[in-house]
């Protein structure tokens, strides 16, 4: 073997000795393929947020406690509802101003239109005719329901329990086992009306009121006036001897009856401690708006013209006395004012109105509307609310409208008011 054969062999063992040890510093590269570009898929890892920890690839992504945001539903537009309202003056701008109140909870668009009374029965007919401007409730009395139900004009409401509802408020909206209007408040009561410098304690009897009149009587000073020719005068004292103006069934007048002749005779004793009649120039009560008279008997109608006249300092307001022979009070005929419903309203809109007629038959809502349109409510729960007892001619009206007396709708509309003292000024 020659030197330079033994020199090629050592070289070839060196140079695997030198491949060996590399090898241990470095492995043979993996068969498993190269990451793949995330960029490249079609599934995005999740965007990491502010309240979750970042993921990787290996891990289960966590999901975000935030739920996803939607666009705000739309409000629907409020449902557009018309009221007609036989109202004048401030007591028509509350009525709008409740329909509004309860319009903007209920997501509903009240118009309140104005009407006369008197009006009413001939505007309903001639809007049906042109199809426009149709109520779908109408706020009126009981002279303006008797008129549409004789011409087909309404349906029945919800049943109320009657124990709620004073009785002339179901009296004056009752015909054929139905109730035909949604009672609200009752108006225009009789009175006993009292000058306080004259008088210190309103009779409570009519024995007591007979004596009180006498006993003030003195020189130009005179002790009770009245409207002594109109019928709605003797009313309350009949209902208190136990009579009536017709039968039960509303056909038959019953004038010939003891119980009128003892309402005749009271009125009679008491007129003789009334003003001449020549003293007087418009009406027999304007000397008590004077202040010449202790006492009168008149209606919630005047009140306005006496809080303008002498007699308004010293002005007091009392229920009618009780029949001192019966025990039972003097029941003053009154006017009721009702939520109509037209018979052809349904679906949507009837379920609204129904909606603010129960709202109406809540007792405090009836009692504000007692006291803002100084009446007295229809719901007997009203009858004691604070409202009403804090102020003496409420707290008077309330304690007659248990026992007060209306018209049934299918008997002829009571005559129009007298006119009292309307048509004198002070």
């Amino acid at each position: 073997m020659t030197m330079h054969t033994i020199m090629r062999r050592v070289c070839s063992v060196v140079v695997v000795l030198l491949l060996a040890a590399c090898g241990m510093l470095a492995p043979p590269p993996s068969a498993t393929p190269p990451p793949t570009d995330v960029s490249a898929t079609s599934t995005a890892l999740p965007v990491p947020t502010l309240d979750s920890p970042p993921t990787t690839a290996n891990q289960p992504t966590a999901v975000s406690a935030n739920p996803l945001t939607l666009p705000p539903t739309p409000t629907p537009e409020p449902l557009p509802l018309t009221l007609w309202v036989a109202e004048e003056g401030a007591a028509f701008e509350r009525v709008q101003q409740l329909a509004a109140e309860y319009g903007a909870a209920s997501n509903l668009a009240i118009a309140v239109v104005p009407k006369r009374a008197a009006a009413l029965r001939a505007d309903l007919l001639a809007a049906q005719l042109i199809g426009v401007g149709l109520p779908d409730m109408i706020w009126a009395d009981q002279d303006v329901l008797a008129e549409l139900l004789i011409d087909g004009q309404l349906q029945p409401t919800a049943t109320l329990d009657p124990a709620q509802v004073v009785s002339a408020a179901l009296t004056g909206a009752t015909a054929d086992g139905h109730l035909w209007g949604v009672p609200l408040l009752l108006d225009n009561f009789l009175l006993l009306l009292y000058n306080r410098q004259l008088i210190g304690q309103p009779p409570t009897n009519s024995d007591d009121l007979i004596i009180a009149s006498r006993g003030t009587q003195q020189g130009n000073r005179f002790g009770i006036a009245a409207n002594w020719t109109a019928a709605r005068w003797a009313v309350p004292w009949l209902a208190g001897f136990g009579g009536a103006l017709t039968t039960p069934d509303g056909n038959q007048p019953t004038l010939n009856t003891p119980q009128m002749i003892s309402t005749l005779n009271l009125l009679r004793e008491l007129q003789r401690a009334a003003p001449p009649a020549e003293t007087t120039t418009t009406s027999p009560l304007e000397p008590f708006a004077a202040g010449n008279v202790a006492m009168a008997l008149d209606g919630t109608w005047a009140l306005s013209v006496y809080q303008q006249a002498p007699v308004a300092p010293d002005l007091g307001v009392a229920p009618l006395p009780r029949v001192s022979a019966t025990g039972q009070p003097a029941a003053t005929l009154v006017d009721v004012t009702y939520l109509l419903l037209p018979a052809t309203l349904e679906g949507e809109l009837l379920a609204a109105v129904q909606g603010f007629a129960a709202y109406l038959s809540m007792p405090p809502i009836q009692a504000q509307l007692a006291r803002d349109l100084q009446r007295a409510p229809a719901l007997r729960a009203s009858l004691t609310d604070q409202l009403l007892t804090d102020d003496p001619l409420l707290m008077a009206l309330a304690t007659q409208a248990e026992a007060a007396i209306s018209v049934p709708p299918l008997v002829a509309p009571a005559a129009p008011l007298p006119p009292s003292i309307h048509s004198f000024h002070c």
